[in-house]
């Protein structure tokens, strides 16, 4: 690579990273251009390069060639720089990839995504993720990926600490500055009133220079008016979409958080992968946020750490649905509304499918927005969490698939789990895991049991009396039965799953998914499983310890339910069954 070459990558990864406008880009490449015919050659065949791989959208490749004052038409076919993806005969893994680039200085550029779009005025917008940035006090809507005017910076109608929006909102602070428009931190009066002890919302609002475009009102109604939808634990609160009269401002109200997010808490303090056991809680509750969003036939279609944001207490929220598309199934409302956002090309090519780089490089007329858009974006997403890693180096998918691109398996995580997550990591469409549901199942897996059967394995498990007889009895006097190759690996899973959940103390709750239904289901396949059936008195001393300390403390009512959850795991544990008897006297005592 030549020092021109490396020059202007270095200036196009600057704008990627936010660093610098468009018109910063046009200027220093027209200034290296004015070195000599053979560096504007060269610049010119980089910038082709990138359009080509999908890199510059066609808008911005545009306006760039505009202002190197080159017309496409005259321009002499420009020589791609490089070897094309295509070409590549080998099979190679991301990481090799990206570690010989970075040796020659030809690395990929890491692209916090350019996806271009042209406004009523034909002035240039577009999508970017900044490299960095401290959110450890961002709300949700000051998220990666907002569309951004590199020609202004000023706050919508100079809004500052002590304004007030419809009378009911005082502006506290700026938490960050989005392409459409700035995050403010605001005092509820309404909510003072009703002496509510965090009366705070996160206010959104739109850029002045962009209160007369219909095309992005209407994309920030429908952000809120899809966001608004979803009611979910893992998805942020959309409350308000109105205008203020004096000021004119336009503004979306929304759940104020503390935190950071899912990129800033990789990149700070899990730059090699967050183990397991702290990784799971995350991954369940993205995948349930989306899981939730499918079922109202919502897809989020720009899902990436930067779109997760971890709560200071350790809730995951899913944000900015601000380009979600509906799904196949319309209703007669849903097809009158022509506009999706995904038309103006908003999408982030790291985490976005194969599909969506297609249709957004004009090569799939036919797509239509679906599920597996997002499972390609959380696998990703899983991977990265997990490991540290971008599954394919930051590659696009395109790129990926072009260059014969494959992802490592990350250590620890179980043939089981990572078959699927590889599944969900499909660059097609029909290869790919089916649903967001089935990674998560994968991940959760208990969520299948029905009530029904949940029902009897809480009142009583015939499989756990089996599992403590053994424990109670000569080793010899119990033989584990011959397992099927399927049967072994599920036991092996199993007892990993009870394992994680013992961490993060899951022990007999949430119902659905805990490490005494895990112990259970291996006893079922087992009876003689000693992990299991060690795992169950456990179980069952930490419940009598922790039933004990209430007792003493005079919470009888909590001393009863770590009994019976206890009795649930060992139903004839003596010390259990001892302080059951003492909560049973002290409470028919005169």
């Amino acid at each position: 690579m030549t020092d021109q070459s490396a020059s202007t990558l270095h200036y196009l990864e600057r704008l990627y990273n936010g660093e610098i406008t468009l018109d910063d880009l046009r200027d220093c490449l027209a200034h290296e251009c004015e070195k000599s015919p053979t560096a504007k050659t060269e610049i010119l065949g980089i910038l082709e390069s990138e359009r080509a791989h999908g890199r510059i959208p066609p808008a911005i490749h545009q306006i760039l060639m505009a202002g190197l004052k080159q017309d496409d038409s005259g321009v002499e076919s420009p020589t791609l720089i490089g070897t094309p993806a295509s070409k590549s005969p080998t099979h190679l893994d991301a990481e090799t990839v990206m570690a010989s680039a970075a040796s020659t200085g030809a690395s990929r550029l890491d692209a916090h995504t350019v996806i271009a779009s042209t406004d009523s005025d034909s002035q240039p917008t577009f999508m970017v993720s900044p490299a960095s940035r401290n959110s450890s006090d961002l709300a949700e809507g000051e998220t990666r990926g907002d569309t951004f005017r590199p020609s202004s910076n000023t706050a919508p109608n100079e809004l500052k600490p002590g304004s007030v929006l419809k009378d009911q909102y005082v502006i506290e602070s700026t938490l960050g500055a989005g392409g459409m428009g700035m995050v403010f931190k605001a005092r509820d009066l309404l909510m003072e009133e009703m002496k509510d002890r965090e009366p705070y919302v996160a206010i959104k609002v739109l850029r002045p220079e962009y209160q007369g475009d219909q095309t992005l009102l209407i994309s920030l109604q429908r952000e809120f008016r899809k966001a608004q939808k979803l009611s979910h634990p893992n998805i942020v609160g959309m409350m308000d979409f109105t205008r203020d009269q004096s000021s004119g401002a336009v503004f979306i109200t929304m759940q104020y958080l503390k935190g950071r997010t899912l990129g800033d808490l990789i990149q700070e303090k899990f730059p090699n992968g967050m183990p397991l056991e702290k990784a799971i809680p995350i991954i369940r509750g993205m995948a349930s946020a989306l899981d939730y969003a499918h079922r109202q036939n919502i897809i989020h279609l720009d899902f990436k750490p930067g779109n997760v944001f971890i709560c200071e207490n350790g809730d995951v929220k899913v944000l900015d649905f601000g380009i979600a598309g509906f799904g196949d199934a319309k209703t007669q409302d849903q097809e009158k509304t022509v506009f999706n956002a995904l038309d103006l090309g908003a999408l982030t090519p790291s985490y976005a499918s194969l599909e969506m780089i297609d249709h957004h490089g004009g090569g799939a007329e036919n797509y239509r927005p679906d599920p597996k858009d997002d499972v390609y974006a959380l696998g990703c997403v899983v991977y990265e969490l997990l490991t540290g890693r971008h599954p394919y180096g930051r590659a696009s998918a395109k790129d990926a698939f072009l260059s014969g691109l494959s992802a490592k398996e990350p250590s620890g995580l179980g043939k089981r789990r990572w078959s699927q997550l590889k599944r969900a990591l499909a660059f097609s469409r029909a290869e790919r895991l089916e649903s967001v549901e089935a990674l998560l199942k994968t991940f959760e897996p208990f969520s299948l049991i029905t009530p029904k059967t949940l029902g009897a394995l809480v009142v009583t498990s015939a499989l756990t009396v089996a599992g403590f007889k053994y424990f109670q009895q000569p080793a010899m006097e119990c033989q584990s039965p011959v397992l099927s190759e399927a049967d072994t690996l599920k036991v092996k899973d199993l007892l990993e799953v009870a394992a994680v959940d013992m961490d993060v103390g899951y022990l007999t709750s949430p119902p659905a998914s805990n490490a005494l239904l895990a112990y259970q289901e291996v006893l079922k396949l087992d009876p003689c499983n000693l992990d299991a059936a060690g795992g169950l008195a456990k179980i069952a001393a930490a419940e009598e310890q922790e039933g004990w300390a209430a007792f003493e403390g005079g919470d009888t009512q909590l001393a009863l339910e770590k009994v019976t959850d206890g009795l649930k795991a060992a139903p004839h544990h003596e010390g259990l069954l001892a302080l059951k008897k003492k909560l049973t006297q002290s409470s028919v005592s005169p």
